[in-house]
């Protein structure tokens, strides 16, 4: 292009290329721009003007315009690319914060490739996009929800959702329910989805049983045709009882076996029958049974029937009385049947009992007439709910002021009932305690009460767990500490904690109060401040038979007393390992005294030194002292091979052939098995009465020496041959000794009623081992428990729940309470029976009685 020519064509395009737009284009270096803009005014007039210098210049725009527009197209570029990374990676967040990109289709397809969920901020038009929305449920069925116009109708992009999102049979509609498949697959999942289903295919019995299965209520999109059938019916209202309300025809709601077959699976259906059903009690007792709110579907009359209100109260019980509820209608119970039983009833005073016990809900649906200054009812309630969560703040504050009531309400933790004047009435506090100490724990005693009021309740209650609720500056005080310990001996327990080793010899005591302390542990000894007392043979003699470590804390003038620790030991059983370490190692040493130590006491063989294990005076000493000889796994092993020492402890018990040296073993094995029918040494004898163990196969079918064998070890019937184990002499001459030996007995001898009485009879527990038909027996179950509490453990569950059977278990085994019903374990005689024989059982009784004294139970 010529110089002119190029001139002339710029100024001629100024809508294009305008000379004053590029001395202001942001694009041109400001040097350039100032250039331009002093050719271009110089030459408005003259437009060949300078044309020569305004040519070079035009040059040199082409060229700086070319490589920025360049540079201004990779920018772009290079920030969409981002855009898109960006969009790939956090796709569901990126299209959420640019809304201006919603309608953008390639950002919105690479959002919905990662993130399906992201479509719900897609424009409508690409919502409505088929590519797009198909490719979002690809990945995720669940952006079906999101689909708009025809994409929310296309086939493909349904099925493709249903394949990986079961709830996208919640987005199924009509155009779809022209597909058979579609149909099947959605009712299959949701039977309502049978009302977008087109007509055809309500009639189509393989889809229509199919959804009538998945959820009754389907019933009513069912064809005309269908509906009328029984089959259809029966199978509606068995899988949604309350689908009898979509019944039309008749003779079917008043068919007793779809009424019955409806309110087995729903008891609400009870509100879609004819009114002859809901006044027939049968068909109202099956519906209140399952849910008591159901009682307001009854008839009139029949909620103005005393034993049909009962029944339906009764049925709507709170389940358990340790049940606490602290709000109504929890949705295991949404109401009482008592608020649908007639005025009649409601001012009923037995039935208002019953309701209320029943269900504390009941409480506020009853007249007032009745429950006002009605304190047993209040009583009653309070010991079963152990809440007052049913009395408006009025009654609570009335009853507040009434002592028994208090008392009660303290008793079972139910503070709101507990006006103040009573919680700081020393005789209250003492009176509530003796019942539960757990009330203490309620209220903050110890700015309101002191010294003298604690000891009053110790000496009221006589229990050291009231001391865990003392402020602990009285715990120090070592004045107190002696009258507490006067008063109640147990408090000892307390100090047994090493916090307390600084009172260590800093209590004053008298002879009588630390005597009495002695049977709950040492520590009345360590803080005597009288040093005196342990001079006192008598008294710490005493302290040594209940704890052996009390001969640490003796005087030396009672542990170098030879008569003194011979006596102990004699009378003490020994299970501290540190027992020989109490003794002066002069005495220790000293052979004639250790002789005469084993044998007041065999057992002390365990814990002296390996030469006097290794004296054979001294273990025979011990063993000959050993009633059960079984001091003689102590004695060294060279002088376990002693066959002196070995006939010893085997004629005692052949339970020591355990600890015999393996060779002398493997004679007496060898012995028993001979031709000969004499032993042939003295140790064989000794253990002739116990040596089923050791026969052969020939010698144990011997019916006579088995027979002298279980006279004297029952439990060797084990060893017995099969065919012995059959006999019902010999079982039965085992079991009679001991029940246990049934375990080895034959399945058919187990069986065997006579035998499993016998067994049940016996002591050990045999009522484990026989048959378990006998587990529904009453009268072997009865045996068993009077014999063992524990066999309550394998009776079946309903004994469990029987006083009489219950109450001789726990008689004669306290912690077989265990396995008693929810409901005996609340029973007051029962809980008290089983503490009276072992205090520990308590754990496992209600939660009422957690927290309450044991004391106040015997």
């Amino acid at each position: 292009m010529s110089f002119h020519a190029f001139v002339d064509l710029s100024f001629s395009t100024t809508e294009h290329f305008s000379m004053n737009s590029l001395a202001h284009d942001d694009l041109l270096p400001s040097s350039f721009r100032t250039r331009i803009y002093i050719s271009t005014t110089t030459s408005q007039e003259h437009p060949y003007h300078h044309s020569e210098q305004l040519f070079q210049l035009l040059c040199q725009f082409q060229k700086i315009t070319s490589q920025n527009i360049a540079q201004r197209l990779e920018n772009e570029n290079t920030q969409r690319l981002r855009l898109l990374v960006r969009v790939k990676r956090r796709g569901y967040d990126e299209l959420r914060k640019l809304p201006e990109y919603s309608d953008d289709r390639q950002v919105v397809w690479m959002a919905v490739r990662s993130f399906p969920q992201a479509l719900q901020f897609a424009s409508i038009r690409l919502k409505s996009d088929r590519e797009i929305v198909l490719q979002a449920v690809t990945t995720n069925g669940c952006a079906i929800e999101f689909a708009k116009g025809e994409a929310a109708k296309d086939r493909e992009i349904f099925e493709m959702a249903l394949k990986t999102f079961d709830k996208a049979v919640d987005y199924l509609n009509v155009e779809l329910g022209h597909f058979r498949e579609i149909v099947l697959k959605c009712v299959d999942k949701k039977g309502m989805s049978l009302k977008y289903a087109c007509e055809e295919f309500r009639k189509d019995r393989e889809i229509v049983r199919k959804a009538l299965k998945q959820d009754g209520n389907a019933l009513q999109f069912v064809s005309n045709e269908l509906k009328n059938e029984r089959e259809m019916i029966e199978l509606a209202v068995n899988t949604s009882g309350e689908a009898i309300q979509f019944v039309e025809n008749e003779e079917f709601l008043n068919d007793k076996q779809i009424i019955l077959l409806a309110l087995k699976s729903n008891p609400k259906a009870l509100e879609f029958v004819p009114p002859t059903f809901s006044n027939d009690r049968e068909f109202v007792q099956i519906a209140v049974s399952k849910c008591g709110s159901c009682f307001k579907f009854a008839s009139k009359q029949l909620r103005d029937d005393f034993e049909m209100v009962q029944y339906a109260v009764q049925s709507d019980a709170i389940p358990g009385t340790n049940f606490h509820r602290y709000s109504y209608h929890s949705p295991t119970h949404p109401s009482t049947a008592f608020k649908f039983a007639s005025e009649r009833l409601r001012k009923d005073p037995q039935m208002v009992e019953i309701a209320c016990l029943a269900n504390d809900d009941a409480y506020q649906y009853a007249d007032p007439s009745v429950t006002r200054n009605n304190k047993t009812l209040l009583l009653k309630m309070i010991e079963k709910f152990k809440h007052c969560y049913f009395l408006s703040e009025e009654e609570r504050l009335l009853w507040s002021q009434d002592r028994e009531i208090a008392i009660q309400a303290a008793q079972y933790g139910v503070t709101q009932l507990i006006s103040p004047k009573f919680r700081y009435d020393r005789n209250f506090v003492a009176e509530v305690c003796k019942k539960s100490h757990y009330f203490l724990s309620n209220f903050t005693y110890s700015t309101h009460f002191n010294q003298e009021f604690w000891l009053f309740i110790l000496q009221e209650t006589n229990d050291y767990q009231i001391y865990y609720y003392i402020p602990n500056e009285l715990k120090k005080d070592t004045q107190f500490i002696s009258t507490a310990l006067r008063i109640c001996p147990s408090v000892i327990y307390i100090y047994s904690d090493s916090r307390y080793d600084e009172l260590k010899h800093c209590v004053e005591m008298s002879r009588e109060t630390l005597r009495n302390t002695l049977k709950f542990g040492t520590k009345g000894l360590e803080l005597a401040s009288n040093l005196e007392v342990r001079k006192d043979r008598a008294l710490m003699l005493e302290a040594c038979q209940h704890y052996l470590r009390a001969l640490s804390l003796a005087d030396e003038s009672l542990t170098s007393d030879k008569e003194f620790l011979i006596q102990t030991f004699k009378t003490t059983r020994v299970y501290d390992r540190q027992a020989m370490s109490y003794i002066p190692d002069s005495l220790r040493n000293d052979r004639e005294f250790v002789m005469q130590m084993v044998q007041a006491n065999s057992m002390l063989l365990e814990f002296l030194p390996p030469e006097f294990c290794n004296d054979r005076e001294i273990v025979l000493k011990a063993m000959k002292s050993c009633p059960n000889g079984s001091s003689f796994k102590f004695a060294s092993v060279s002088l376990r091979k002693d066959r002196e020492i070995i006939e010893i402890a085997l004629t005692k018990s052949i339970s020591n052939i355990d600890h015999v040296p393996e060779d002398i073993r493997d004679e007496i094995r060898n012995n028993f098995n001979s031709t000969t029918s004499t032993p042939s040494n003295n140790i064989t004898s000794a253990a002739t009465q116990w040596s089923l163990r050791y026969l052969n196969d020939e010698k144990r079918k011997q019916r006579d020496l088995v027979l002298k064998n279980i006279s004297l070890n029952p439990l060797s019937l084990q060893y017995a041959d099969d065919s012995l184990k059959n006999d019902k002499e010999v079982v039965m001459e085992a079991v009679k000794r001991n029940g246990t030996s049934l375990m080895y007995a034959s399945n058919e001898l187990k069986r065997d009623r006579q035998v499993a009485i016998l067994a049940c009879s016996s002591k050990g527990n045999g009522f484990r081992y026989v048959d378990p038909i006998f587990r529904t027996d009453r009268e072997v179950v009865t045996i068993a428990v009077s014999n063992f509490g524990g066999s309550l453990e394998l009776v079946e569950k309903e004994f469990g729940n029987d006083f009489e059977i219950v109450m001789k278990a726990v008689s004669n085994y306290g912690l077989a309470l265990q396995f008693a019903s929810e409901e005996l374990q609340s029973n007051i005689e029962i809980v008290r029976a089983a503490i009276q024989q072992d205090p520990q059982a308590l754990q496992f009784a209600s939660e009422c009685f957690k927290n309450i004294n044991t004391k106040s139970l015997n």
